[in-house]
C-alpha cells in the first residue's frame, strides 16, 4: 500500500498521511514528481515520452511526462524523483543532475476503468533532466509503461493544443510550454 503526505494549500505537510486510493478518492492535495528528458536528435528536439500502462487506475494508455510518480509519506522530493527515475526508466542519477524548473497545481476529476471518480489534486514538482546523464540504458518499468517513445517537441505541442489525437495525452498544456520554454533558453546544445 502507498500512503502519501496530505498538504496543506501553501504546499506544506499538514501533519496527515492517507492511503493512495482514498487521496484519489477525496480529493486530498498531494505531491509527486514530473521528469522530463529532451535531447536532439540530428538537430530536432526531441522528447521522451512514456505510455502509461493499459492496466492503470489513471490515464491508461495516455502519452506522459518521461518519468512521473507520487511522493511517498516521509519521503523528501529530492529522493522522490532520484527513486522514480531508477524505478520506471532504469536511469541511475544524483538529484544534482535534475534542473527544477517549477511546481504545478493540478486539480481535476476524471472517471477511468471503474466508473468512480479520480480526483487528482496535486502539486507536482516539474524537472528536466541533466543533458550530462545518458539515457543510452534506458528501460521501462513494465508494471508502469507500456512504451517509450522520442517524439518531435513540436509535434508534440501542436496535438497538445489542438487536443488531437483526442485524449492521447495526459500532459498540461502549460506545463509542456514551460518546460519547452526553459530548456531552449538555458541548455546548452552540444
Amino acid at each position: 500500500m502507498e500512503f502519501f503526505d496530505i498538504l496543506n494549500e501553501d504546499g506544506s505537510k499538514s501533519g496527515i498521511k492517507k492511503e493512495r486510493n482514498a487521496v484519489h478518492k477525496d480529493g486530498d492535495l498531494h505531491a509527486s514528481v514530473h521528469i522530463w528528458i529532451i535531447r536532439r536528435f540530428d538537430g530536432v528536439k526531441k522528447v521522451l515520452l512514456q505510455k502509461r500502462a493499459m492496466d492503470k487506475d489513471s490515464y491508461p494508455g495516455c502519452l506522459d511526462a518521461s518519468c512521473t510518480g507520487h511522493i511517498d509519506a516521509g519521503e523528501e522530493i529530492s529522493t522522490a524523483a532520484v527513486r522514480e527515475l531508477s524505478e520506471e526508466l532504469n536511469i541511475k542519477a544524483d538529484f544534482s543532475d535534475f534542473i527544477f524548473i517549477t511546481q504545478f497545481h493540478v486539480n481535476e476529476r476524471n472517471v477511468f476503468h471503474n466508473d468512480e471518480v479520480f480526483i487528482n489534486n496535486e502539486i507536482n514538482n516539474v524537472f528536466i533532466l541533466s543533458d550530462k546523464i545518458s539515457v543510452d540504458e534506458l528501460k521501462a518499468q513494465e508494471s508502469e509503461i507500456d512504451e517509450l517513445l522520442w517524439a518531435d517537441s513540436e509535434t508534440v505541442r501542436s496535438e497538445l493544443e489542438n487536443n488531437f489525437p483526442e485524449n492521447k495525452y495526459c500532459i498540461d498544456l502549460n506545463e509542456f510550454n514551460t518546460v519547452m520554454k526553459f530548456y531552449e533558453d538555458n541548455i546548452k546544445d552540444e
